[in-house]
């Protein structure tokens, strides 16, 4: 694989890192609300904002960075249904056994 290759892997990993790193702080903050309407307002809301973030490195990558524009997406593309598989399942064990409050 050449450098190309590589810097696209690192930069879809490095979006999907900040998005990651969002997600944690956004879930620890939905975390110390009063009840599970509010939760739920908090996480959508971040995931909002997230996707957004996502959205705007996604654009900024392929607009200025050197990369192969299909290992970056696919990079990006496998990183997100990953880590959107992972907090799906976290929120609902959390949910469904009563521990949303620490």
């Amino acid at each position: 694989m050449s450098l190309s290759w590589w810097l696209s892997i690192g930069a879809g990993g490095l979006v999907m890192g900040l998005h990651a790193a969002l997600r944690v702080l956004t879930h620890r903050f939905a975390l110390h609300v009063s009840d599970r309407r509010m939760f739920l307002l908090v996480e959508l809301g971040g995931l909002g904002g997230r996707m957004v973030i996502a959205f705007v490195g996604v654009a900024l990558g392929l607009a200025y960075a050197p990369v192969h524009e299909g290992a970056f997406i696919a990079t990006v593309l496998v990183l997100l249904i990953l880590s959107m598989s992972v907090e799906a399942r976290t929120v609902i064990r959390r949910m469904d056994a009563g521990t949303l409050r620490r």
